[in-house]
């Protein structure tokens, strides 16, 4: 692999496992997203949808039962006043008190009614046949008590009688409504529950996911860190031992014997290939430049020799040169000699010649 694949491997490979990190997380995110879109929209949705408005409504039914309940009491009330003999002015105003009342019972528990439950329809039947039943004997009660107050005094054991009946059914109403409340909390308790489990299931998937990039993050930054030592390793540790060769023979010590490692298909494998090209080539230069040394040094040697046989010769020819001049200074002075006997000869001849 060259350097360059290596580099890029290095920068490309955290990209990749980061990306595989990040889609990881999405998706797990999205996951944890779903289940809470569930919670929100399916369960609380259909929750406060179905839930909450019928609980408001039950709520607002039994207030409307309590108030027509205490709407009877005091229509009730009025009925015991004027059976006790109210006159004038206090009388006329039990009669409108009373019918006035008698609309508000009949106005709130029918519309309490309307919000009970379906099963409840029975209960809101009856309560209309015995408000009916009491309103007929209530209303004849104050009629005769108008001409016969004591006639009338004697109904009003039938009057308490069919109050206490239909105030029965109105507290059986509530009592459904109340069980429905009841039951919409425990819908709402089971649901409290479900979205508890929802979110504890949602808090271990975000601490699994967390975990997980952590764990991941700790892998990347291992894998980071040791393909980033190796790669240094692979491209420092032959450059090193490049540079120390180099030292070794920039040095004048070196073993140009030795040679580099280039096993590696990368720049680097190519660089020492070359360098130990280089070293086989110096190394045969070399070994020629010593072996065309060692023939200068035997030249030289003959050279040397020669010199000194001619050295020899020269002397000895000075020696017989130097002798023949010798013999040449000694002919030149016998010469010499005979020449000045004959010129003494030659005088001696003269002068006897001349005498």
């Amino acid at each position: 692999m060259r350097i360059k694949q290596k580099l890029q491997l290095l920068v490309i490979a955290p990209i990749l496992a980061t990306a595989v990190l990040v889609g990881t997380g999405y998706q797990r995110l999205g996951s944890i997203r779903e289940d809470n879109r569930s919670l929100a929209e399916d369960r609380f949705g259909s929750l406060v949808e179905s839930e909450i408005p019928a609980l408001v409504d039950r709520h607002d039914s039994i207030a409307l039962l309590l108030n027509g309940d205490r709407d009877a009491y005091q229509v009730l009330q009025a009925e015991l006043q004027i059976l006790q003999g109210a006159q004038g002015d206090e009388l006329e105003r039990l009669l409108d008190q009373s019918t006035a009342n008698l609309a508000q019972v009949d106005e709130r528990i029918n519309k309490g009614a309307a919000g009970l439950l379906s099963n409840a329809g029975n209960l809101i039947e009856d309560f209309r046949g015995q408000f009916a039943a009491w309103k007929e004997i209530h209303q004849a009660n104050l009629i005769l008590a108008q001409t016969d107050l004591p006639l009338a005094q004697k109904g009003i054991a039938e009057s308490l009688a069919a109050f206490e009946t239909m105030r029965h059914t109105i507290d059986l109403m509530q009592e459904a409504q109340e069980k429905g409340i009841a039951n919409a909390m425990d819908s709402l308790q089971i649901a409290k529950t479900e979205t508890k489990a929802i979110s504890d299931v949602s808090a271990t998937k975000v601490a699994s996911t967390m975990n997980a990039f952590l764990l991941t993050g700790i892998l990347l930054a291992l894998a980071m860190i040791t393909g980033g030592a190796l790669t240094c390793r692979s491209v420092l540790g032959p450059i090193s031992h490049l540079v120390a060769r180099f030292q070794d023979i920039a040095s004048g010590t070196g073993d140009l014997s030795q040679r580099v490692e280039a096993h590696d298909r990368d720049e680097l494998g190519a660089l020492g290939a070359a360098f130990n090209t280089f070293l086989d080539k110096l190394e045969g230069l070399i070994g020629r430049i010593r072996s065309g040394t060692t023939e200068i040094n035997s030249n030289t040697n003959e050279l040397t020799s020669t010199s000194d046989s001619l050295a020899t010769s020269s002397t000895l020819q000075a020696q017989h040169l130097s002798n023949i001049l010798g013999s040449t200074n000694e002919v030149t002075e016998m010469t010499s000699e005979n020449s000045r006997i004959v010129e003494d000869a030659a005088n001696l001849f003269y002068r006897a010649t001349q005498s």
